[in-house]
């Protein structure tokens, strides 16, 4: 961040918040700096671990709702060291592999580096535990574009986003290790033993090549915390199913447990006025592991601490209405799973919470509920980087949420909790669903699905996740998804396309001339410029508007049984030759069967959708749409060009019958 925008963030700040971030810093980079001066001589592992055994919390767990089939194919592409992360397509992960590269941007193998000195000998010592017939991965790799960072610097001076077409998110992806989960589901299940091998050697491959504090996966205590938990739910499901380890490993597993522990308790993404969804992922992670670990005055304190900063945290990041404060759907999936994990786990230990914590959590599991769509996926608004805490079940179906409204309806101990992610809920969602912290209203009516954003980009105004959105809407006709949000696709690989997704022309609103709603500070900065404000919403009827523009532009719609109406105003006093133009993203399944200057045609198999004007023309264009991290695919969206400060629009549904017969007029 350059020097000016710092000037203006501090200012921007009550004098008691800058002043708490100032001591926050002094006294971290004083720790950092000590811990640099030890690790130069010592080794950052703990040789001197007093800790030999974990608790225990799974017993009889019943896993037979889980499907054998997807879960075998899945583990016997893990066992070949394949893994499909944030869009890289099944890949084997080997040191020195030719990687395919991100948008024609790819690196060259490199070889691995060396340990740093301090650390060699017990990395050494880990690696000669490895089965002969292992083949190491290459943890420090991202394994898209070929690029990798050097296991040997410290993490705190580990760069990325520097460099077009490397994303750090791919090892750090890998890293999170939910796919051991996977193995041990899969040996409870089948009792095949070379799960429980390859659960072993993945762990001490990891432990030997990530010292503590070195190289890329320390870098940010959200995936240590993520990484812990993943591990200590799967030992524990695999020691219940019969799974025995060698002493050797149970011992450097223990430790290592108590390395991420130590590790997140002094590498805390706290901040004064925001904290987000890194640091509900460094007090769930902290929780996991301080209840496994056996309890001294150091493991007690850690785990107290992270019970009472839960239930702080579930209150602050989530909304009285249940929605999450980042302004991304997606984000609410991450951490409700971490609220879920984290609070099930608090239980086992004997916590208790609030009537409000626990009456939160229910609207949680209400906001999953509505914003799912007739097709069984989630209205995408703001960031969606695929982000998980565990993924269970293993086979992902990325925009479908449905499986975490059941755990939160039956808070009881990991056993449920496991037992009850095996399905997704079928719970009905109301007609009209209003979420005003949030900015997300949503209509259900006969076969009509609507959903529109208007509301607070989040964050407490910093915008990170936020999009230029306002006033846009997604669609969906007789179960099928037909105007959607174009999604997230990439992060700091690439800053233009990020932009690009992020932009006011990549959702389903208005666009003025060149100007966006809110003003871009950076990848993961916005100010709020739109102050968008409901107006109006009931049952068929929705009036909001934004200032985006420096001038309100205020949208209605009005459904009736098969049209769809609306009107699109900017209040301004505009030039006759400025231009707007309204922009409706077609799902990838969608066709333009037909369009004039007035008219455009659309179909899906046998549903037929026409959208009219009288105020300007439409054109066609193709564009990418992004269902998950690093995905996208080609489909269309219709432009609508005018020059009108009141634009009327609709779009008309008609079904099976009503489609034939314009069929039949339009071939006359």
């Amino acid at each position: 961040m350059k020097l000016l925008q710092y000037i203006k963030k501090a200012a921007s700040l009550p004098p008691r918040i800058l002043l708490q971030k100032i001591q926050y810093r002094m006294k971290k980079q004083f720790l950092l700096q000590k811990r640099k001066i030890r690790d130069t001589s010592f080794s950052s592992y703990e040789l001197l671990c007093p800790h030999t055994f974990l608790h225990r919390f799974l017993k009889d767990v019943d896993l037979s709702q889980f499907p054998k089939e997807p879960l075998s194919r899945l583990n016997n592409l893990y066992l070949q060291h394949q893994f499909d992360l944030l869009g890289s397509g099944w890949t084997a992960v080997f040191h020195g592999m030719l990687c395919k590269g991100l948008e024609g941007v790819v690196f060259e193998p490199k070889p691995s580096g060396p340990i740093n000195p301090a650390n060699a000998k017990e990395s050494l010592r880990i690696k000669a535990l490895l089965d002969p017939a292992y083949r190491p991965i290459d943890w420090h790799l991202d394994f898209k574009s070929g690029y990798r960072w050097e296991e040997s610097t410290r993490s705190e001076k580990i760069q990325y986003g520097h460099l077009l077409g490397v994303d750090v998110k791919v090892p750090w992806e890998l890293a999170r290790m939910q796919h051991l989960f996977s193995f041990a589901l899969g040996y409870a299940l089948e009792k095949h033993p070379a799960y429980a091998i390859e659960f072993r050697n993945q762990i001490l491959d990891f432990i030997a090549s990530n010292p503590p504090r070195y190289g890329v996966n320390w870098v940010y205590s959200m995936d240590v915390g993520i990484r812990v938990a993943n591990w200590l739910l799967a030992y524990d499901l695999l020691k219940d199913c019969g799974a025995h380890f060698d002493e050797a490993f149970e011992q450097i597993f223990v430790r290592s447990i108590y390395e991420h522990a130590k590790h997140i308790f002094h590498h805390l993404e706290w901040d004064p006025y925001l904290r987000s969804n890194h640091y509900l992922a460094n007090i769930t992670g902290l929780l996991f592991a301080s209840s496994y670990l056996p309890k001294d005055r150091e493991i007690q304190s850690w785990l107290d601490f992270a019970i009472t900063e839960l239930q702080k945290e579930g209150l602050e990041q989530f909304h009285a209405d249940g929605s999450n404060f980042e302004a991304s759907t997606s984000y609410h999936r991450l951490s409700g799973e971490m609220i879920l994990f984290g609070t099930v786990m608090a239980l086992e230990v004997g916590a208790t919470f609030s009537s409000i914590y626990l009456d939160r959590l229910q609207k949680i599991a209400d906001f999953i509920r509505d914003i799912t769509k007739p097709d069984e996926t989630i209205v995408q608004c703001g960031d969606n980087d695929s982000g998980r805490f565990m993924k269970i079940p293993p086979e992902e179906k990325g925009l479908d949420h449905r499986y975490l409204i059941r755990p939160f309806r039956n808070l009881k101990s990991l056993r449920s909790l496991i037992e009850d992610l095996s399905s997704p809920s079928q719970e009905k969602p109301a007609a009209l669903s209003m979420y005003p912290d949030f900015g997300l209203y949503i209509l259900r009516r006969h076969s009509w699905f609507i959903a529109i954003r208007c509301g607070s980009i989040g964050q407490k105004g910093n915008g990170g996740h936020a999009h230029n959105d306002q006033l846009s809407f997604e669609l969906a006709i007789e179960g099928i998804s037909m105007i959607v949000d174009p999604g997230t696709y990439l992060y700091t690989p690439l800053p233009e396309k990020r932009r690009l997704f992020r932009s006011v022309t990549a959702h389903n609103t208005l666009a003025f001339e060149d100007r966006e709603q809110n003003l871009d500070e950076g990848i993961f900065k916005m100010t709020d410029r739109a102050c968008a404000k409901l107006i109006q919403f009931h049952a068929n009827h929705f009036i909001g508007e934004h200032q985006g523009f420096g001038f309100p532009h205020r949208r209605e719609l009005l459904l009736t049984d098969n049209v769809l109406q609306g009107i699109d105003t900017l209040e301004g006093n505009l030039k006759g030759s400025a231009s707007q133009a309204l922009y409706f993203h077609l799902a990838p399944s969608w066709r333009i069967q037909s369009m004039d200057r007035g008219k455009a045609v659309c179909q899906h198999e046998q549903t037929t959708i026409e959208l009219q004007t009288a105020h300007g023309h439409w054109i066609s264009e193709p564009y990418h749409y992004s269902r998950g991290y690093g995905l996208q695919e080609k489909a269309f969206v219709l432009v609508l060009f005018t020059h009108a400060k009141t634009t009327h629009w609709e779009i008309k549904w008609y079904n099976k019958e009503a489609a034939k017969k314009l069929s039949i007029k339009k071939q006359r």
